[in-house]
């Protein structure tokens, strides 16, 4: 996800690696927060585009994968 949001939403994130932060974390992503509120609230709001644009993404996927055999007329309902 780390990777994603950089090429994807131009911000750097470290993943939960459980080595340096404890098991709890993996698959968490971690972040700094030591700069202003402007530029939170822009990357919090690039981080929403990116992830509203893998969640289209992923259900245009999904109904490929789902009804690609699918034949109308074959299925009532």
């Amino acid at each position: 996800m780390t990777l994603y949001l950089l090429e994807n939403a131009n911000v750097a994130l470290v993943p939960g690696v459980a080595k340096w932060f404890g098991s709890r974390v993996e698959s968490q992503i971690r972040t700094c927060f030591s700069t202003s509120m402007e530029i939170m609230i822009e990357v919090m709001d690039r981080i929403e585009v990116a992830l509203e644009k893998l969640y289209k993404e992923r259900q245009l996927n999904m109904k490929e994968i789902y009804f690609k055999n699918f034949d109308h007329e074959k299925v009532t309902f």
